[in-house]
């Protein structure tokens, strides 16, 4: 029988090597296995010290959450376990064995999907909508996101100070740069933007915030998210993308455009080439197979006017 053994002072340490994102994801499925617990069996859970029980109880839940989303939603179920072992500060040797049985069958029966790529005509078109609506700084997001190749987490993150100009690059007075302060893959990485109307949205963003302040204050993952899906819902796209799909779709493009692999793999900063390289057959196929809505045909066929004019859009 396996026994609880408390991390004290090296689960604070273990903590450092997750992103906030990420810990924060652990957290709220936590706290909704949590709520399960004590609304249906009328436990506290964070009162339970048995390893073989809290199994039972993750393993309950688990079949709750498949049966309550039809097989959807596995990410409530994946980080549950992770967050017993953050939140409580427990680690098991073998942890939750017959919880990991029944995600495993989860994943079998209904395999992961990845984000879907976001064309570069739908990003103009959706970050338009956004900047229309009044919310200008939103919709630069986009536009920085996707040809930055960055993740949501690493947006959110950028300060006025994180903006590298052409003036203070020695390398090249044509690229803008940006650094990122923690990225999944490591601290202070640096990307480089080479489109001209991201770096006028970058001098715009640049000149109206103050020193050290949130390039986009306020905004979370979950809130670019939403606004993300609002603007394709405007535009009459039925395809469900998350922020994570600018990403996709920059390296997609990228990709089509015949780049080599490594160069969009340093540019994405992945970790792995072959992972990375068989992701992209697969996103490329499910993009060559997309259907445009027929009323953005026309707006489409705008979209390279729409991405030169954007900064003028943003500006007033």
């Amino acid at each position: 029988m396996s026994h609880p053994v408390r991390l004290f002072g090296s689960h604070s340490l273990q903590l450092q090597a997750v992103q906030p994102a990420t810990s924060q994801g652990y957290r709220s499925a936590f706290e909704r296995f949590e709520t399960y617990v004590f609304r249906v069996l009328g436990v506290q859970l964070r009162s339970v010290n048995c390893p073989i029980l809290m199994d039972e109880y993750l393993n309950q839940y688990l079949l709750a959450v498949y049966e309550e989303f039809d097989g959807a939603m596995m990410h409530l179920g994946v980080r549950a376990i992770p967050g017993v072992l953050q939140e409580m500060g427990f680690q098991w040797n073998s942890a939750f064995p017959n919880s990991r049985r029944t995600l495993k069958g989860w994943e079998k029966k209904h395999p992961p999907k990845s984000a879907l790529p976001l064309p570069a005509s739908y990003v103009d078109l959706a970050a338009l909508v956004l900047v229309l609506s009044g919310a200008p700084r939103v919709g630069a997001g986009l536009l920085i996101a996707f040809e930055g190749f960055l993740r949501v987490s690493e947006l959110c993150a950028l300060t006025s100070s994180d903006i590298l100009l052409p003036s203070s690059l020695l390398s090249t007075t044509t690229t803008c740069g940006l650094r990122l302060g923690r990225t999944k893959t490591g601290r202070n990485q640096f990307v480089f933007i080479s489109d001209p109307t991201v770096i006028q949205l970058l001098h715009q963003l640049h000149a109206s915030t103050a020193p050290n302040a949130k390039l986009f204050p306020g905004m979370t993952p979950s809130k670019f998210n939403a606004a993300l899906k609002w603007a394709t819902r405007v535009l009459g796209i039925t395809e469900h993308y998350t922020m994570h799909s600018l990403r996709h779709g920059r390296a997609t493009a990228a990709f089509l455009a015949h780049v080599h692999p490594d160069v969009i793999r340093r540019a994405g900063r992945w970790s792995s080439l072959h992972s990375m390289e068989t992701y992209l057959q697969g996103v490329t196929a499910f993009l060559l197979q997309t259907t445009t809505p027929p009323p953005l045909i026309p707006l489409l066929k705008l979209h390279t006017t729409v991405h030169k004019l954007l900064p003028m859009f943003c500006r007033g």
